[in-house]
């Protein structure tokens, strides 16, 4: 398995993993604010601005 930067270069890349690793990489981070989503928000809410 060759580099991006080589893959570009050389014409050769194979496409398929990369748009899938591209469609995956932001589940983790949807996963992690689904289970924190109640704290999150709240810490939103109490940052905020009086008034």
């Amino acid at each position: 398995m060759a580099t991006l930067q080589y893959g570009a270069v050389t014409g050769r890349s194979e496409w398929g993993p990369l748009f899938a690793m591209s469609i995956l990489s932001p589940v983790p981070v949807f996963l992690i604010f689904l289970v924190f989503q109640r704290r999150i928000i709240h810490g939103i809410a109490m940052s905020g601005l009086k008034g």
